[in-house]
């Protein structure tokens, strides 16, 4: 059975070549001996090992209020040892960290500590006394009735880096043009590890960049435990990630990755500002001959096969097409707004090329916009299931806006079975007889978090990636972003179909907005098949919005003869509550504020080739 001690020295191991586990502070001098006598001086490490302690020990689902007294193994803290650990948090924020990383300021960093700033630090050498040097023998689980010495201390320390990370995540990386970042040391010292030593931007010949993200803000053995900001703390529930407001313990990576995209260079836009959404549900039609089987074989005493989708929908289509249609749609809802701020696509509705053609074009045609995401088909020339989001950080005035993109696999293949086959009229192309499973490679398991206002941050989910719970909602629920674009090829989106279960479940806990959002094809193929015929137009309901704000989801419609809707969203400040009592008033939760139905009226007759492709007239026979 491991003690504290070890599990230390698990997730911060002294590697070869190193003589210090982790950057401490200078009390713990240089020393290989000592190495472990004093705490992290970054807040992202020290919490990396108090939330280990937490919850490999179990401590964490003993915390209840201090006036509970049914429980012999109870754990809880006074608002005395709060305020003690808050203002441990507030010395540590404002300490020269920069210098007192220099051995030679070992003198400034003493004479800092004796002044009333400095002070307020003692308690957390204490803490971090009291576990791994009092107690660092004991063993990890105890058994017994009586709550172990060390918890308290533990959670102390726990509470104290993450008071001490508020904001962190939501500040502009770089600081240019010589405007004064407000990023507290520590996550600047972050920051400019990944800009110059980890390259956080791959620029491309056509001036678009990319972003390796951030997979950690802390120096953890990262098969042991990562560590990455946080947006919302579940109201529900007795779990780790109830407990913190500000950072979250992500899994090992050989789990699953969480990576996050700050902004670079200037201040994120206002939370405050309404939020205009683009909802494209293209492709608008697909014939049954764009699925196609790769191969028949017997997969674990079944019958099953692999099928591959060929967008048929962009052939003969042109980039420029394309973009002129998004415009076009842009302007219709121009009538009512001031600026479309984000695009959405669904699941396989691009490539790659037509991606980055619009992420190109886009920002200079439609002033204001703030972010892309789209499903793709292809990265790097890998034929797959992709979600790319792109968010355009303004460089300062008047400079061109930077595209930052990120970009991940899906994480589940789709099944097809029986009943969906004969629901969307594949059984021409797909014998019902078979299971047919998505003829995509499962590479990377990953999920990107991108930050596009000053305290909101949004993840994009792909399909299935909905539905299972692993390997990514374990990354979802414990960064809980503020909304959760789920890609879909699917029927339509009403409240009663597993979108919406699956949404509801993401609004409690984490506490996400959740937007699934489909194209619609599919829901065109059983229109004109009779299995889902569309009498309305509020039977063409292409996306779902759920918020923690109602019970009851928004269907977002979409119907014949219409192309696009105008979605519009409003970010509201309300105050999660974590497990052991802490508030955060700051927290961003968006709404749902309204929806407008967008078509072209004469127009549609110029973009035939999108909206009622010839080659695909005769296989769907559709109106739309």
């Amino acid at each position: 059975m491991s003690t504290l001690a070890e599990v230390l020295r698990q997730t911060f191991p002294i590697r070869d070549g190193q003589t210090v586990p982790y950057l401490a502070f200078p009390e713990a001098g240089r020393d290989p001996a000592n190495a472990y006598a004093a705490p992290p001086m970054l807040p992202f490490d020290l919490f990396a090992i108090a939330a280990r302690l937490m919850l490999l020990s179990g401590a964490y689902h003993h915390i209840a209020p201090p006036t509970q007294r049914r429980s012999r193994r109870l754990l809880s803290i006074t608002p005395e040892e709060v305020e003690d650990a808050r203002g441990v948090a507030k010395a540590w924020r404002v300490m020269d960290g920069f210098r007192f990383l220099d051995p030679r300021q070992a003198g400034a960093y003493a004479a800092w500590r004796a002044t009333p700033e400095g002070k307020p630090l003692a308690p957390l050498f204490v803490w971090w006394t009291e576990v791994f040097a009092t107690h660092g023998s004991a063993a990890l689980v105890d058994a017994g009735d009586v709550t172990p010495v060390w918890w308290r201390a533990a959670l102390l320390l726990f509470v104290a880096a993450d008071e001490v990370a508020a904001g962190v995540g939501f500040h502009p990386a770089v600081a240019i043009a010589g405007r004064k970042t407000e990023a507290p040391w520590f996550e600047r010292f972050v920051y400019l590890i990944f800009l110059f030593v980890g390259s956080l931007m791959r620029f491309k010949p056509d001036g678009s960049a990319e972003t390796s993200a951030i997979s950690t803000f802390s120096c953890a053995e990262k098969s042991m435990a990562c560590v990455l900001p946080k947006a919302r703390t579940p109201s529900v529930g007795c779990t780790l990630r109830s407990l913190s407001h500000n950072l979250a313990l992500m899994p090992p990576q050989g789990i699953a990755t969480g990576r996050w995209m700050p902004y670079v260079f200037t201040d994120a836009p206002p939370d405050e500002r309404h939020l205009n959404l683009l909802l494209v549900p293209f492709p608008y039609a697909i014939a049954a001959s764009a699925f196609r089987p790769r191969n028949d074989e017997v997969a674990c005493g079944q019958r099953g096969g692999f099928f591959g989708l060929e967008q048929q929908w962009l052939t003969n289509l042109s980039h420029e097409k394309m973009i002129d249609f998004v415009v076009a749609l842009a302007a219709e809802a121009r009538r009512e707004v001031d600026t479309i701020h984000a695009i959405v696509f669904p699941e396989l509705a691009l490539n790659e090329d037509f991606y980055e053609a619009m992420v190109a074009a886009l920002p200079d045609k439609l002033p204001g916009l703030e972010f892309m995401i789209a499903g793709l088909s292809d990265r790097d020339g890998r034929v797959g299931n992709f979600v790319n989001v792109t968010v355009f950080q303004s460089q300062g005035k008047g400079a061109t806006a930077l595209g930052l993109t990120s970009a991940r696999e899906k994480h589940h293949r789709w099944r097809l079975d029986r009943d969906q086959i004969i629901s969307y009229g594949l059984q021409g192309t797909l014998s019902p007889s078979l299971f047919w499973w998505e003829d995509i490679d499962l590479l990377s398991r990953r999920v990107d978090f991108a930050v596009i206002r000053k305290g909101s941050v949004i993840s994009a989910l792909i399909c299935e990636d909905l539905a299972r719970v692993d390997p990514c909602q374990q990354l979802i629920r414990s960064v809980g972003p503020s909304i959760i674009f789920a890609l879909l090829m699917d029927a339509p989106q009403v409240k009663q179909r597993w979108p919406a279960r699956h949404a509801t479940i993401l609004a409690e806990d984490p506490g996400s907005a959740v937007l699934t959002m489909t194209s619609k094809a599919m829901m065109n193929r059983q229109d004109r098949l009779g299995i889902f015929r569309s009498y309305r137009d509020e039977d063409r309901v292409i996306a779902l919005w759920r918020d923690d704000s109602k019970t009851v989801p928004d269907e977002i419609i979409c119907g014949k003869d219409q192309y696009g809707v105008l979605l519009t969203l409003s970010g509201s400040h309300v105050t999660d509550e974590s497990l052991d009592g802490r508030q955060d008033p700051g927290v961003v939760a968006w709404r749902f504020a309204g929806q407008r139905q967008l078509g072209l009226g004469p127009m549609a007759e110029a973009f035939a080739a999108i909206v009622t492709p010839d080659k695909l007239r005769h296989d769907c026979d559709v109106s739309i």
